[in-house]
C-alpha cells in the first residue's frame, strides 16, 4: 500500500520564490538583494566578534561569521530532519558565498 503524500503549497511558493530571486541575482548582479544586506550585517558582525582576538582574525572574522552561521543553521536543521529548512539554509549559503546579488 502506497502513502499518499499532499502537497505542502507554502513550501511549493517558498521555492518558487528562492529560484526567481536566485534567477533575478544570476542575471542582475549590479543589484544588492535581500540576502546581500543580511549577509551584511553579518559580515560585520563577525569583526567585530573577532576583534577581540588578533588583527588577522578581525580581518577574517566578517567572511568567517558570513560562511558559517548559514553552514550552521543547515547542520542545525539537518539534524533535527527539517530539510525543507535545510535547503533554504543551503541557498543562503550559495548566495552569499557564490553569486553576488
Amino acid at each position: 500500500m502506497s502513502a499518499h503524500r499532499t502537497i505542502n503549497y507554502l513550501k511549493a511558493s517558498g521555492v518558487l520564490v528562492m529560484a526567481v530571486y536566485g534567477f533575478f541575482c544570476a542575471f542582475d548582479a549590479a543589484e544588492a538583494g535581500f540576502l546581500d544586506r543580511v549577509d551584511l550585517v553579518i559580515h560585520e558582525a563577525g569583526h567585530l566578534f573577532f576583534s577581540w582576538f588578533s588583527e588577522v582574525a578581525q580581518v577574517l572574522g566578517g567572511t568567517i561569521a558570513q560562511l558559517f552561521l548559514p553552514a550552521a543553521l543547515i547542520a542545525y536543521f539537518s539534524l533535527r530532519r527539517e530539510f525543507f529548512a535545510s535547503s533554504v539554509m543551503l541557498f543562503w549559503e550559495a548566495m552569499g558565498s557564490g553569486i553576488e546579488c
